[in-house]
């Protein structure tokens, strides 16, 4: 007996952890906390995004990829691009892609 979260299923015997998970051939997501989590792909790549919204509308910032961009930059990055955000009211991946 299974249950699914998404593209993740757990077995359902109630104590089970992520690291006890299998997965479905698809990139599977691990949340950090406030958007930021590291992507995984099924062909092996771990990506870390950040994930939020700018005028209403839902948008995904790359981070950099594992183990290239350690966890403590990854961390640093979405700080930055959150300050960006909530602060000074700048989307980080239109400034990104500007500066591109």
């Amino acid at each position: 007996d299974l249950l699914s979260i998404g593209q993740v299923f757990f077995p359902n015997d109630g104590g089970s952890t992520s690291s006890e998970a299998f997965f479905n051939d698809q990139a599977r997501n691990l949340f950090l906390g406030l958007g930021l989590y590291l992507l995984e792909t099924s062909g092996g790549g771990k990506y870390w995004r950040h994930d939020y919204s700018f005028r209403d509308k839902r948008r995904t910032l790359p981070l950099g990829v594992y183990p290239d961009v350690p966890l403590v930059r990854a961390r640093e990055r979405h700080y930055e691009a959150r300050r960006l955000l909530l602060v000074e009211g700048v989307d980080s991946g239109a400034a990104k892609q500007a500066v591109s």
